[in-house]
């Protein structure tokens, strides 16, 4: 609160990330419920599975929310690495009952971006990774989203999350544009062609 409150004498808003499901790995240390593995490390994504994960992001969510005075609130999603939730024998187990006919385990995942054809974009809006994770992923995103929206908050969240749901996500959504090269440029020009907001700090 002090924070925010010395930023507005100066005209600057303070936006707080509080990313998820990646870069996770402290809340393995204070929260081993919503933890896939004690093994993850740096490679934990939190757990989708169980609902102490959501109870426990709508808890930060509701802090952040009560310190801060600006009405949008940076989700992260970026850099999420599937490799705990499928080292996650009950992961695996809930993806198999939750999902049902669409889980194919031999699918590998890839996520290519939007390409240009030379007259039109190429996987616009639909997201392009392959694998049931990915499904997973989405739908973590998407519930993030809700939880930031009941809490009167616009979720921003990084490039990513773009690739993957594309048009899934809720209009009021801001897009953080943060990779690099055309392709990243091209993503930013689909994400604004479909009526979303969107934010540019690419650095390279």
């Amino acid at each position: 609160e002090d924070v925010v409150s010395f930023a507005a004498d100066f005209g600057i808003r303070v936006v707080v990330e509080v990313d998820v499901p990646g870069h996770t790995y402290s809340f393995c240390k204070s929260h081993p419920e919503v933890c896939p593995t004690p093994s993850c490390g740096a490679q934990n994504a939190l757990a989708p599975h169980t609902n102490a994960t959501f109870a426990l992001i709508e808890k930060v969510f509701a802090d952040v929310a009560d310190a801060t005075t600006d009405q949008v609130m940076h989700l992260g999603g970026d850099e999420v690495q599937y490799a705990c939730w499928n080292g996650s024998a009950a992961i695996r187990k809930w993806i198999t009952r939750e999902y049902g006919a669409d889980v194919d385990w031999s699918r590998p995942c890839r996520n290519d971006g939007v390409a240009w054809n030379g007259t039109a974009f190429v996987n616009a809006t639909t997201g392009t990774a392959s694998c049931v994770f990915d499904r997973v992923f989405q739908d973590f995103i998407l519930k993030a989203h809700a939880i930031a929206a009941r809490l009167g908050r616009t979720a921003i969240g990084w490039h990513e999350i773009w690739r993957h749901l594309g048009a899934r996500l809720p209009k009021s959504t801001i897009i953080h544009f943060w990779l690099g090269g055309g392709e990243g440029l091209f993503d930013m020009l689909d994400a604004t062609s479909n009526g979303y907001r969107a934010v540019w700090s690419v650095a390279r």
